[in-house]
């Protein structure tokens, strides 16, 4: 596995990233205030029907992501000024594949690594992946049992983890509210570091 610090100029700069094993990462207070808001306002204002459960084109049983069927939202562009901002620290040595949509857990709800079955090299063959939070909630601490670490994240912070095996993670139960999500899925620029 790479160590981002060692290897990525933009990673290594931030002060505010702290390395909490040397495969998860945690930046406090990534989002500001201002795009904070935006994306409350728009999860909060928009048709729950519409913005939960219109996201692709399958319906409950035709996949195996049917535990996302009403956890995924519709794509919306207030997601691309966070995009870019993790690019920024990504960048040059890692290169990402993100989509403009966010995911939720609500009380009673917890995600497992093993609810989710990837598909082809494109989710097998990442390097990282980040998840950016948003939303007022209490519980889902992600749990990185091969790290022994548990990490209760808040509004506002950027996780970076390994999806690899050897960093298996599970979210516990959300205890009260909804705790949002986007994640970024980055992988290996293999021109990275060539003369």
């Amino acid at each position: 596995m790479t160590d981002l610090n060692f290897q990525n100029p933009n990673f290594s700069k931030i002060k505010s990233i702290k390395k909490l094993s040397k495969n998860v990462y945690l930046y406090k207070n990534f989002v500001n205030e201002d795009f904070y808001n935006s994306v409350m306002n728009f999860l909060n204002n928009q048709d729950k029907e519409i913005l939960w459960k219109q996201h692709g084109i399958y319906k409950i049983g035709d996949n195996d992501h049917d535990w996302f069927y009403d956890k995924v939202s519709l794509p919306f562009q207030e997601m691309h000024f966070l995009l870019n901002e993790l690019e920024k620290i990504m960048n040059p040595e890692f290169w990402g594949i993100n989509h403009l949509v966010i995911n939720k857990l609500e009380s009673g709800q917890k995600f497992s690594k093993l609810d989710y079955k990837p598909i082809g090299p494109f989710q097998t063959d990442a390097s990282w992946v980040s998840g950016t939070y948003f939303g007022d909630w209490e519980g889902g601490e992600i749990c990185f049992p091969e790290e022994g670490i548990e990490v209760r994240v808040k509004p506002g912070d950027l996780i970076i983890f390994s999806p690899k095996n050897d960093c298996p993670f599970y979210v516990k139960e959300v205890t009260s509210g909804t705790r949002y999500c986007h994640y970024g899925i980055y992988y290996k620029h293999h021109g990275w570091l060539m003369p």
